[in-house]
């Protein structure tokens, strides 16, 4: 009897592909179940970060909600303030001292004077400054210090040889002036000062601030003066170029706050050491030199003097008042000094006047 003969080498070959297909499908399955690699995403983890998220957003709404009320419940009785500050119904105001309208702050009135708007004292206080030589005139700004003094620049009456002249629309005319003391230039003393005398007594003087200059920080200030950008179009300015001395052109008034007070060091070798100075955003220029910068309160906080330019910023420099006070004292000159808290009035507004009936109207 033949015995069966078994293909040993056929079984063998079957079961390799069953084994490779039973790996497959445990692979498989531990590929769909294992948290995080399966082809739904694992929500365990991601569930918990979506609630923590939605705690944290909820709690910002609150709090965005909690501080709306609690503005809402401040502004309720809150006014504007003469400076553009918000005053709360407490007393505390609100936001950085801007710079209120010129034409309706008013200066406090001098004994046996009336209130006068700051654009109208900045009018009458501050100057142009022209000073020339055999083959050139320039100009700059001064301001009134007593009734015939005018302080500018130093560097803007150096080197005129010929005449230095002042005027505005209040005096009406140009007056020779007289440069009776300089502080010298920036280089040499770290001030930039002088001193014009004139034949008669024709301004109203500005008060000088007194008080400390790190106060003024985020204070409003205004700039005065006359800036070549500006008065180069104004026609009186071409009518005075071509010989007619009547012609007087209008004064720019700019403002802003102060940024900061520095001990200005010079990178280029201007001058050595430093120099104290204001930095502010009232826009000035060539020409502005030797002009005003005032409080809102019309008292003169700074000289201004130069300015550092980018490609995309412009920085004011003035210098401070308590030099030119040094400077004035030193020349034996005492100014009218300020040392109260600034606290400006604004002038009412006229109430409108009722419309007239139009002829025929019932």
């Amino acid at each position: 009897m033949t015995a069966p003969v078994h293909n040993k080498t056929a079984n063998r070959v079957f079961w390799i592909p069953m084994l490779s297909l039973i790996i497959l499908l445990v692979a498989l399955l531990v590929w769909i179940f294992w948290d995080g690699v399966r082809l739904y995403p694992a929500t365990g983890i991601d569930n918990r970060q979506a609630q923590i998220d939605r705690f944290a957003e909820q709690k910002v709404i609150e709090s965005l909600e909690a501080e709306k009320s609690r503005l809402a419940s401040l502004l309720d009785g809150a006014q504007c303030g003469p400076d553009g500050t918000l005053l709360l119904p407490d007393g505390e105001a609100i936001g950085p001292k801007r710079s209120a309208d010129p034409r309706k702050l008013i200066v406090p009135a001098e004994e046996g004077g009336g209130d006068i708007a700051l654009a109208d004292m900045l009018e009458t206080g501050t100057v142009i400054v022209f000073a020339g030589n055999e083959t050139d005139v320039g100009n700059g700004t001064g301001f009134f210090v007593t009734p015939d003094l005018v302080v500018t620049n130093d560097h803007v009456v150096a080197g005129a040889q010929v005449m230095v002249a002042v005027a505005n629309k209040k005096i009406g005319e140009f007056l020779i002036a007289e440069v009776v003391a300089t502080s010298g230039s920036m280089q040499e003393t770290k001030q930039d000062f002088a001193l014009l005398k004139l034949p008669k007594a024709v301004g109203k003087p500005f008060k000088l601030y007194g008080g400390d200059d790190n106060s003024l920080k985020m204070t409003s200030v205004f700039a005065a003066g006359f800036p070549g950008l500006v008065i180069n179009f104004d026609e009186n300015y071409q009518k005075l170029i071509q010989g007619d001395v009547t012609a007087i052109p209008s004064m720019v008034i700019t403002k802003g706050i102060v940024n900061t007070i520095q001990d200005h060091r010079s990178l280029s070798g201007e001058f050595v050491g430093s120099v104290r100075t204001i930095i502010h955003d009232a826009v000035i220029s060539p020409g502005n030199s030797g002009g005003p910068l005032v409080d809102a309160c019309g008292r003169v906080v700074g000289v201004n003097t130069f300015i550092r330019a980018t490609e995309n910023r412009q920085l004011n420099f003035s210098l401070t008042v308590q030099e030119l006070i040094r400077f004035l004292n030193s020349q034996g000159v005492t100014p009218t000094i300020s040392n109260e808290a600034c606290d400006p009035s604004v002038k009412a507004a006229e109430p409108a006047s009722e419309p007239k009936p139009k002829e025929g109207a019932n």
